[in-house]
C-alpha cells in the first residue's frame, strides 16, 4: 500500500474501555452482531455516530424483505425486488432470502 503522506488531525481519545469485541455502527447489522457477541459471553461495545438509533438501515432502499403480509409470497417479493434493482437483485436469491426471513420472523 502506498502512503499519501496526508496525516489527519484528531483530538486525543476521551475515554477508554476494555472489550472483547468493538462493533462500529448501530444499524441492523451492527446491532445484530453486538447482540450475538454479547449473548456468546463476549464483552461487547457498540461505537456509533452520536445516538444509538443513528444507524443507516432506515435509509436502505432494499430494507429487509420478508413475505409477512396477507397475500405476500417469497415469489412476489422476489419479482418486486428484482424489477426495482435490475442487475443487483435477481429472483432466485431474493426468493431464498424472503423464505428465510418468513421462517425466522413468522408469517
Amino acid at each position: 500500500m502506498t502512503s499519501t503522506g496526508i496525516r489527519l488531525n484528531a483530538p486525543a481519545p476521551g475515554w477508554a474501555i476494555d472489550a472483547d469485541v468493538v462493533v462500529v455502527g448501530s444499524g441492523v447489522a451492527g446491532l445484530t452482531t453486538a447482540l450475538r457477541c454479547s449473548a456468546g459471553g463476549l464483552r461487547t461495545v457498540v461505537v456509533t455516530k452520536a445516538l444509538l438509533d443513528d444507524g443507516s438501515t432506515r435509509w436502505a432502499q432494499g430494507g429487509i424483505a420478508a413475505a409477512l403480509g396477507e397475500g405476500d409470497t417469497p415469489s412476489s417479493i422476489s419479482r418486486t425486488r428484482s424489477s426495482r434493482a435490475p442487475g443487483c437483485a435477481t429472483r432466485k436469491p431474493c426468493a431464498r432470502s424472503s423464505r428465510r426471513a418468513r421462517t425466522r420472523y413468522g408469517g
